[in-house]
């Protein structure tokens, strides 16, 4: 199993057993786990954007977090985001260019200019 592989299960799992829950303590910590792959202030930024959608519609909360998460592994899953999603992830990438590696910069704007979210 590749570790990016391994990062996903281990998200989908911790995402099953929280489920319905939204506690911010308990995002924060989701989050700070299973990105810390990603520099703080990115981190950060996906918290905030989780925390809010969390509150909107858990369900999907925990979807978009599950696929933002594959795109930042560059191990996108096809998983469906809606336009205002993709501008979200452009937006977020866009910031935080500086300190991501370009790697992940460029395949994660690839995708937002694939799905026409410029």
């Amino acid at each position: 199993m590749k570790p990016s592989e391994k990062t996903l299960s281990d998200l989908a799992r911790a995402l099953e057993s929280q489920s319905g829950t939204s506690g911010d303590a308990q995002s924060a910590s989701l989050v700070e786990r299973h990105l810390g792959f990603l520099p703080p202030s990115t981190r950060e930024e996906v918290l905030i954007s989780y925390r809010e959608k969390k509150i909107a519609d858990p369900e999907r909360a925990d979807i978009w977090l599950m696929t933002v998460t594959s795109v930042f592994l560059r191990e996108y899953d096809g998983t469906a985001l809606s336009i205002g999603e993709w501008r979200e992830l452009r937006d977020i990438v866009s910031a935080e260019a500086g300190v991501l590696h370009m790697d992940v910069v460029s395949y994660a704007l690839g995708l937002v200019m694939e799905y026409k979210a410029l």
